[in-house]
């Protein structure tokens, strides 16, 4: 599912790098400082949420978006954390692709 999303970002004019690691998320968010991320909510043995609040405390990238992808309705919850959204698995990449359009303008 990443290459497919990394491959549509790309013919839609969008670079994106994805990390294989879950320990390595919030490093490579650090290093890369992207315009937006997108963050699967289970990432094995790393909380996805616990690494949305350490972003979101991050001053040089509190501002930057997050979207919360799951199969479970975890909505709430990551809202509360500090999601700028939240995307009910399986999703349309169309309908990605309008939230991104709507959170990076």
């Amino acid at each position: 599912m990443t290459r497919l999303l990394q491959t549509l970002l790309s013919l839609d004019g969008y670079e994106s790098i994805a990390t294989p690691r879950p320990e390595a998320v919030l490093s490579t968010i650090r290093q890369s400082s992207p315009n937006l991320v997108v963050m699967d909510l289970h990432l094995g043995q790393v909380n996805t949420l616990d690494i949305l609040r350490e972003l979101k405390k991050d001053p040089e990238l509190q501002s930057t978006p997050v979207i919360i992808v799951s199969g479970l309705d975890a909505e709430e919850d990551c809202q509360r954390a500090g999601a700028d959204a939240f995307m009910l698995k399986p999703y349309s990449p169309n309908r990605l692709f309008e939230i991104i359009k709507q959170l990076v303008h």
